[in-house]
């Protein structure tokens, strides 16, 4: 494995965000090269449940992590003869989910980091949403306004500028809001808190 087998930009957030619409127009280019499947889900550690609020305990785990199959299987997945090569894995920004900077800042010190974002209510709503359809059953009143639950914490974005994640990870932060050309009626959205460095552009959910 050689280091020209990894990915250069890493979608790292967050659900509900149109981390899929980016990745496929990413993957469109020509020069770039995006992974089959979209969220291979590496950095993920074992999910701290302490995290979340009872009623949500089984928001996590739905996406198993392959850290254990070793950086070899992770660059197998991207073509080393593209200039940009890419994953999109939304559960990274996960606050249950314990070590995903380091470990990123330890295999890709020079990756950039893209996170998606929207209106954080439209997030949660549309979240729970999704939920209620894979049988979900919580009140929508108490999964949106308590501030422990999980679609909250997930809308939280500016906890990617926070000390948990390095600072060398925290500069390379690119954010990328939501526009209504391609959602209907969305709001363009940044985050209220960006590191200095970082970039705000805007796309489709």
């Amino acid at each position: 494995m050689t280091r020209a087998a990894l990915p250069n930009p890493v979608v790292i957030g967050t659900p509900k965000c149109g981390t899929t619409a980016l990745h496929y127009y990413l993957g469109l280019h020509p020069q770039t090269s995006m992974s089959r499947p979209k969220e291979l889900n590496f950095f993920q550690a074992e999910p701290d449940k302490s995290a979340l609020g009872p009623d949500e305990q089984d928001m996590v785990g739905r996406e198993r992590s392959t850290w254990s199959r070793g950086v070899d299987w992770y660059a197998s997945h991207f073509d080393p003869t593209a200039p940009v090569r890419g994953e999109s894995s939304p559960s990274y920004v996960a606050p249950w989910y314990r070590g995903v900077a380091e470990r990123l800042a330890a295999v890709l010190p020079e990756a950039r980091l893209l996170i998606c974002v929207r209106d954080p209510v439209e997030r949660a709503i549309s979240h729970l949403h999704m939920r209620t359809a894979a049988g979900e059953r919580r009140e929508p009143a108490d999964a949106l306004v308590d501030p422990a639950s999980g679609y909250v914490a997930l809308g939280r974005y500016s906890r990617c500028s926070s000390p948990s994640w390095p600072a060398s990870r925290r500069s390379d932060c690119s954010w990328w809001t939501s526009t209504s050309s391609f959602t209907g009626g969305a709001r363009p959205c940044a985050p209220s808190s960006r590191s200095p460095g970082s970039t705000t552009r805007s796309g489709p959910r």
